[in-house]
Formats: C-alpha cells, structure tokens, sequence
C-alpha cells in the first residue's frame, strides 16, 4: 500500500510540474482601466490574466492587507471555477489611486457595479461584515465572491440572476461562490475553446490542478 501511494504522489507531483510548466509560458491578457482589450473568447486557455487594480482612498496597511487577500481567494474562485480555462497571473495593487481595472471603493451600498467590457467597482465595506459576524475572513471570502461576479459581468458579459430561483454567483443572495449550469454553458458557448470537465469529474479535477499562485505587487 505504501508503494502504491508513493506512486500515486509522484504521478500527481509530475502532473503539476507539467500543468506549471504550461500556466508559466501562457501569454497573458492585460486588464487596466481601458477594460477589456477586443475579442478574448478566440484565445487557447489557459487564459492568463495580469491586472491592475486600484483603491479609490488612502488605505491603511490592514486594509490593504485585506484586499490583497481578497484578490488571493479572487484568484483561486476564478480558476477553480473555469475549471483552469482562465487564471490570475499577476496583479499591480495601486494604493489612493483612480487607475485600475479593478476599482475598490467605500460605496454607499453594499456590492459593486460593472459594464460589460469595462472596469468594475466592488464596494471594501464588505470587508467590514468581519466585525458584524465576528467570525475571522468572513469580509475577505465575501470580498472576493463580489469581484468574481463583478468580473462576471466585465470579462465573462454574464447577467445577473437576480430574480431567478438559481443558485449562481451571478445571484449573490443565493450565497454560492459557483456559476450555475445556464452560466456555464453560456460561457462554453462564447468561449469556444474551453474545456470544461464532466460533472462526475469535476471534484476530482480540483485534487490534480492546483491554482497557480498569482503575484500580487502593491504600490
């Protein structure tokens, strides 16, 4: 048994070399404030993304922190829930500053908005349901579930589900991190290239594709 599973760990171990070897020579999309630069859905996944990202005030180093979390747990909701079609490569964190893809604002109301095509604004008062719940990373899991389905509309021109009985990211209020079967048939149809596994496939998918770790550089 014990060999067996030795085998097994190095069978996994070349896997993930071989996969990290393909995710480093990927070209890479560039995401700043102009949006969406054309026609992304013709390009042979993985998709790698580098980002720029802004926060609209003077935050502090706990927030910052925060944030850079929240764009980690972004990072790994998004490949995870492409099945490894598209990923974050790199993101540039620009603290007090209006240039970004990604525009992390204190908004009156809980949430954000997008355009498709365009940069999108989350609201970082979502970080703040971490002192309401009491309950540690509550606000950065939350966080992170807002700029995956603001991107949803920006990057993957998805609409919102609210309304609908769906249990989807695009219907927050459902409480889901996934995207619904309709959304992901609608992403396999405008994504012609991706491959998404079959359905009794796709726990054990998330065991052998590890998320690459995504470089996150704050100024």
């Amino acid at each position: 048994m014990t060999n067996v599973c030795l085998v097994l760990s190095i069978i996994v171990a070349m896997l993930a070399g071989c996969q990290s070897a393909q995710i480093s020579d990927t070209p890479a999309v560039e995401l700043n404030a102009q949006g969406v630069p054309g026609d992304v859905t013709a390009i042979a996944p993985p998709v790698g993304l580098n980002l720029t990202a802004a926060v609209g005030y003077e935050a502090d180093e706990e927030t910052l922190t925060k944030i850079k979390d929240s764009i980690d747990a972004f990072s790994v909701l998004l490949w995870e829930k492409t099945y490894g079609n598209m990923y974050v490569k790199s993101v540039q964190l620009k603290n007090n500053s209006q240039d970004g893809y990604i525009h992390f604002e204190k908004l009156e109301k809980l949430g954000g908005h997008a355009q498709f095509g365009g940069p999108f604004t989350v609201n970082t008062n979502l970080l703040d349901l971490d002192q309401k719940s009491g309950k540690p990373g509550v606000g950065v899991r939350v966080l992170a579930a807002g700029i995956l389905h603001e991107f949803g509309h920006s990057m993957l021109r998805l609409q919102d589900e609210y309304g609908t009985t769906r249990e989807c990211i695009m219907h927050p209020q459902s409480r889901t991190k996934d995207f619904c079967p309709a959304c992901k048939e609608e992403l396999q149809n405008r994504f012609k290239l991706w491959r998404l596994p079959a359905e009794p496939e796709r726990a054990d998918w998330l065991k052998t594709h590890p998320c690459p770790k995504a470089a996150i550089n704050i100024t």
